[in-house]
């Protein structure tokens, strides 16, 4: 059956959104995702991707998305809600993890330890493409960014 959101939706909503980020829009904004429909397939054996979740490797990101495919498509989409997948799950630190920072989600939440502490003057940022942590959530977002 798939995810339930058509091209008009997509178009009322960024309206929606746009009108409101101009001030233009005589109402609030106001999403709801009701999980009242029926995926037409058995839940997928991966996990919900979450903190407690997001740091197996073992996992398949095609995995992963197909879950998130399973668990979008038991919701429908009112007022100014869209599919949204966040990656909230890799913990609102996540670009210490990019920057080399250890991720531990041993607690089953997001925690990220640097491997010393520094003056922040010394601190010098660098752009890794291939950190594992960079990889992952490409590895996961390109394929949900370019389905239709």
């Amino acid at each position: 059956m798939g995810i339930a959101f058509s091209v008009n939706q997509w178009d009322r909503v960024r309206d929606a959104y746009g009108a409101w980020w101009a001030d233009r829009l005589d109402r609030p904004i106001l999403p709801a995702a009701i999980e009242n429909r029926d995926p037409g397939r058995i839940c997928p054996a991966a996990p919900v991707l979450s903190q407690a979740t997001c740091a197996d490797l073992s996992i398949p990101a095609e995995a992963l998305i197909d879950r998130l495919d399973y668990e979008l498509s038991k919701l429908s989409f009112v007022g100014d809600a869209y599919p949204l997948i966040s990656f909230d799950s890799f913990g609102p630190g996540l670009a210490a993890a990019f920057l080399g920072a250890r991720l531990d989600n041993s607690t089953g939440r997001v925690w990220f330890h640097p491997d010393k502490l520094v003056p922040v003057s010394e601190l010098h940022p660098a752009y890794n493409p291939d950190n594992i942590w960079l990889q992952r959530i490409r590895d996961i977002y390109r394929p949900c960014s370019t389905s239709s």
